[in-house]
C-alpha cells in the first residue's frame, strides 16, 4: 500500500453514486435501505394512529388536520439544507416528509398523550336506546350503536359502537374509564356494561 491510497477518503460503492449529478454530495445510505426505512416508519405510524386514534377522544377531522400539518411542516425547511446534510433529491424529500416524518410525529404525539396520563376517573351513563348499524362490504359485520343519556359522547361515535354479543342482554348503563392525556385529549381506557 502506498501513502496516497491511505490518504484517499473512503467512498461509497460506485453503483450508489450513479444516479447523482456531478458535484452533489453522495450519501452513505443504500437507496434500498432508504425506502425500507420510510416504508417501516409509515406502517408503524399507520398502525399506531389507527389504534391510538380510536382510543383518544379526538375527531377524525382534527386528527387528519394534525397529520397533514406535520407532513407539510418538514417541507418548509429549505431544500438546500436537505441536499447539504443528506444528499437527497426533491422526490426523496417529499416522500420522507409525506410518508415518514408526518405520520411518525403524529403517532409519537398520540402515544405520548395515551401513555402519559394526568388522572384517571370513571363515568357512568344510562343507555337510552340501542340500534343495529349495517355496514356495506363483504366482511362487514353489523354493530350495535347505543344512545346515551343527554346525548353524551354524541360526537364520538366509535365509543358507542359495540359487537352484538356484548350488548345481547340489554344492559341498563355503561361505565367508561377515562384518563386525561398530557396533551389535553381524553383517552378511553376501558368500559363495562351494567345490568
Amino acid at each position: 500500500m502506498t501513502d496516497k491510497s491511505l490518504k484517499k477518503k473512503a467512498q461509497p460503492p460506485e453503483k450508489w453514486q450513479s444516479h447523482r449529478p456531478p458535484g452533489r454530495k453522495v450519501r452513505w445510505i443504500n437507496p434500498n435501505r432508504f425506502t425500507t426505512i420510510v416504508a417501516a416508519c409509515f406502517m408503524i405510524s399507520c398502525f399506531a394512529i389507527y389504534y391510538l386514534g380510536h382510543a383518544t377522544m379526538i375527531s377524525a377531522m382534527r386528527l387528519s388536520k394534525i397529520i397533514a400539518f406535520l407532513c407539510v411542516i418538514g417541507l418548509l425547511i429549505p431544500w438546500k439544507l436537505y441536499y447539504r446534510w443528506f444528499g437527497w433529491t426533491r422526490v426523496e424529500i417529499f416522500v420522507v416528509n409525506l410518508f415518514g416524518f408526518g405520520p411518525l410525529v403524529s403517532a409519537l404525539l398520540l402515544s405520548s398523550n395515551y401513555f402519559i396520563r394526568k388522572k384517571t376517573f370513571e363515568q357512568s351513563y344510562v343507555i337510552e336506546d340501542a340500534s343495529v348499524e349495517q355496514y356495506r362490504g363483504m366482511f362487514a359485520t353489523p354493530k350495535v350503536l347505543i344512545k346515551l343519556e343527554n346525548n353524551a359522547l354524541a360526537e364520538n361515535k366509535e365509543f358507542r359502537l359495540f359487537d352484538p354479543d356484548e350488548v345481547k342482554q340489554k344492559p341498563h348503563a355503561i361505565t367508561y374509564i377515562f384518563a386525561d392525556g398530557i396533551l389535553g385529549y381524553r383517552v378511553v381506557l376501558d368500559y363495562e356494561f351494567e345490568q
